[in-house]
């Protein structure tokens, strides 16, 4: 490994049709193609690698930088960063899928079965900071909770569903709550979200709005109704969320900064035009009602340090509001991407100037001597376990 060498990035957008036609481009100061640009991604991962250059001019796809020169990301301190965290850029127009992302026994397993829809044999923790206000739907609310959201709309037609959610243990209630209504005939679960639906649209509490939101975009899919049995957050500028692996879960609008394990294991079970595979997700599914988990940040000097309790990664938001030097002492392994603003990191008496969407690499082992400019950094790398994070449990009402 040459050390002190910075790898500058040019990463690959996503155009999925929940995306945002110009978000993106406007966000990072990139040109518009036109179509929804859903996501940016920035790291290693095989499936749609940053392409880096080095100082001279050498291009290569990061993913095959990393597996060559395996010291890039395995000489951080504590032998942490073994995987490069993947950071991505998102922009929803319009709900993404009801899904849940495998934990890491369940990844390995499926992956060398070469089960459908998994694409690599590794868990996907992951955490959302908000750019701009992020509407997410995270996790179950009580048994009881989801009943009375069920019983207030009036409709005959959910009475089993709430009686399920009424028998016994509550995570099992939960667990055949969301069995009955996942596996319903496409006939009967169209049929009852357009009851639904209408019910909702003349009932005066706000906690049914979500169900009007989704069924404009999905009408006859029950994952409309699955709604109502979880937690719906709106997260605000420069708050994050963490989202543990077995969670269901959807981000409903909004842009935001994801971090997460390196992997694009994604099962879903409805609100999309991708593969759904119900019964995988019902058995992965972690159905214990919590609310979501809000990360509190730590501060050192101009950056903030979102740390959730994973090894996979952490997330530093560096905000300089004025033209300054600083140090920035920091030897894991990174990706960082500069949102707003100029900078210039120096490295072994070498510059490299970074300006809005620009990306690099900075390998294990490399420490910025200076930072200096003034704007916005989003900064990925495996989590020091120096830092620790605070989960906010406040329970989240509709």
């Amino acid at each position: 490994m040459i050390v002190g060498v910075v790898y500058r990035l040019s990463c690959p957008v996503k155009n999925y049709d929940w995306g945002s036609v110009g978000a993106l481009s406007q966000l990072l100061g990139l040109p518009g193609g036109g179509e929804p640009e859903a996501e940016l991604w920035i790291g290693a991962h095989p499936s749609a690698p940053s392409l880096a250059t080095d100082t001279v001019g050498c291009c290569v796809a990061l993913d095959k930088l990393v597996e060559a020169d395996p010291l890039l990301v395995d000489g951080a301190p504590g032998g942490a960063g073994r995987r490069l965290p993947l950071l991505k850029v998102l922009a929803a127009d319009r709900p993404l899928s009801l899904q849940v992302h495998p934990d890491a026994a369940r990844a390995a397993r499926r992956f060398a079965q070469q089960w459908p829809g998994y694409q690599d044999p590794w868990h996907k923790p992951e955490m959302i900071y908000a750019l701009e206000p992020v509407e997410v739907l995270c996790g179950f609310v009580a048994a009881a909770r989801a009943a009375e959201r069920l019983a207030g709309l009036g409709v005959a037609g959910l009475a089993g569903l709430v009686d399920v959610l009424g028998r016994g243990d509550e995570v099992a209630g939960i667990r055949r709550a969301m069995r009955w209504l996942l596996t319903l005939a496409p006939g009967h679960a169209a049929d009852l979200v357009t009851d639904v639906v209408a019910a909702a649209r003349v009932t005066a509490d706000p906690a049914y709005a979500t169900v009007v939101e989704l069924a404009a975009w999905h009408p006859r899919d029950p994952g409309v109704i699955v709604a109502l049995l979880l937690n719906r957050l709106t997260l605000a500028p420069g708050e994050a969320m963490y989202v543990a692996p077995n969670t269901v879960h959807s981000y409903l609008r909004g842009v935001g900064v994801e971090v997460m394990a390196p992997s694009d294991n994604v099962l879903r079970a409805g609100l999309t035009s991708k593969r759904v595979d119900v019964a995988e997700l019902l058995e992965a599914t972690d159905y214990s009602p919590r609310p979501p988990r809000l990360v509190t940040p730590s501060r050192v000097g101009v950056e903030q340090i979102f740390a959730p309790d994973v090894d996979d990664f952490g997330l530093s938001v560096i905000c300089c509001p004025s033209t300054a030097a600083h140090a920035w002492h920091d030897r894991r392994p990174r990706t960082v991407l500069c949102l707003h603003g100029s900078f210039t990191l120096t490295i072994d008496h070498t510059a490299t100037s970074l300006n809005q969407g620009d990306a690099v690499f900075i390998g294990a082992g490399t420490t910025v001597a200076r930072l200096d400019g003034a704007g916005t950094l989003i900064s990925a790398a495996p989590r020091a376990t120096a830092f620790q994070a605070e989960y906010s449990n406040s329970p989240v009402r509709w």
